[in-house]
This record gives C-alpha cells, structure tokens and sequence, in this order.
C-alpha cells in the first residue's frame, strides 16, 4: 500500500495548515476503507482497506477548504466539509458517487468567503447530520449565517437552523 502522494513539489507526510501535507482522515472497517485529504490539492482519497487499492479520488473541494477540511462517516456515506467552504458534500464511500451538496448560502454579502462558514467539526445521530457556525472573529453587524444546523443525511436537505452565534469563536 503506497498513500496518495499530494504534492509534486515536495512530498510532505505531515499536514499542516499552510504548508499542506497527507492526512489520514479515518479507517473505517465497517466499509472496509481508510481515507486520506491534502489541504493543498484540496483532494481526498478513499482506498480498499484489504487490497490497498485507490477506490476513487474527488475532484478538489472549494479553495476555502484550504484553511480546514473535515469528514465523517455515516450510513456508508462519507460527509465531507472545509470550514469556510459552507459546504457539505456526501460521497457513496466505496463508489465515490456524489450523493448530494449542501451550501450555507450567504445573504448578500454578509460573508467574505461567498458562504457561511460551518465548523471544522461534525455530529452525526438518528439519520441527521449537525453542524455550526464557525467563524473565529465575530464581524459587526453580526452576520445572519452562524447557526446550528440539521440536515438530513440521506438528501442533504436542511431540516432546521437555529441562530448560534457563539459556537466556533476563539
């Protein structure tokens, strides 16, 4: 087995924020598969965990995913995000078949980034996925996109959103 080798340059096996680097995302037994990302190429790859065979590589996430990129794993499906994406994506994690797309859709032009930015972390329960506001800094006015969100795992569909302005400052 021979990890993905993201970047041409130099072939950094450390992530770090800013400079890039493989990180090993999860190994996921119950699917038989270990994933990995690169915030450089902004990629993720998803291999057989009894063969070490690549099952398939996404196309790049938004450049926003550059700063985070995050996933979890439910019902056979990969949930993949970047925080300042405000984007979820849901891959079929042995196919890589994209499944559906959920955006954080901005309100004008409330948010720099295009849309909200939703955390670096996710919960997954009972066939919902929630996630939150996550930018550091609060910019004044306060923006209308820091919420608590519910979204359906099987379509991506937003099931409800609550203000949570205070989740995801530092």
């Amino acid at each position: 087995y021979t990890p993905p080798y993201a970047d041409v340059n130099k072939n950094i096996t450390t992530t770090q924020t800013f400079s890039g680097g493989l990180d090993l995302d999860g190994i996921y037994p119950e699917d038989n598969v270990l994933t990995w990302h690169d915030v450089q190429t902004l990629k993720r790859w998803v291999y057989d965990l009894q063969t070490g065979t690549l099952l398939w590589e996404s196309e790049p996430q938004s450049n926003w995913a550059y700063y985070s990129m995050g996933s979890i794993v439910v019902d056979h499906k990969l949930l993949c995000y970047g925080s300042y994406t405000g984007q979820f994506i849901a891959y079929d994690i042995r196919t890589g078949e994209k499944l559906w797309s959920y955006n954080a859709t901005n309100i004008g032009n409330e948010s720099p980034y295009g849309y909200y930015p939703m955390s670096p972390g996710a919960f997954a329960a009972n066939g919902v996925v929630y996630t939150y506001g996550s930018e550091h800094h609060l910019i004044q006015p306060l923006q209308r996109g820091p919420m608590l969100r519910c979204l359906n795992i099987t379509n991506g569909e937003l099931l409800f959103a609550i203000d949570c302005h205070g989740s995801g400052i530092s």
